[in-house]
């Protein structure tokens, strides 16, 4: 009997570990992670959108590196991940879909030089191990 409920304890604790958690996105990872490419041609404005201007819209970059030219590039980066509800611990494999979105953008004298966004998905069903 010892035996039966130190089994189903530990599955219990087991289980519970692998429960998700929700983390909350701030309202500029939001916006970032919704971002398109139209709509930051309209946000961003080469020659014009100060340093100080894009941390209001994104926050504070994840990196920042300064090139030879003494030019500020900011970087931003988020992964959306959604796991599905099919998934049963130690029977299935999880299903993630991934939203993957890169930011960087280039400052010349405090403005908007250049910037690039890129966004993929990622469905990493197929990048684990079964």
């Amino acid at each position: 009997m010892n035996k039966y409920l130190l089994t189903l304890f530990t599955i219990v604790i087991t289980l519970a570990g692998c429960a998700p958690t929700q983390t909350e996105l701030t309202e500029q990872g939001k916006r970032i992670l919704n971002l398109t490419h139209e709509e930051l041609a309209k946000t961003l404005i080469k020659g014009k959108t100060s340093q100080n201007e894009v941390k209001k819209l994104f926050g504070e970059p994840y990196s920042v590196k300064v090139n030879e030219k003494q030019e500020n590039t900011y970087y931003y980066s988020l992964i959306n991940s959604k796991r599905s509800e099919d998934y049963i611990p130690f029977i299935s494999n999880p299903k993630y879909n991934n939203k993957i979105v890169h930011l960087s953008i280039t400052f010349e004298k405090d403005v908007i030089k250049e910037y690039e966004l890129s966004q993929r998905s990622l469905d990493t069903r197929y990048m684990l191990a079964r």
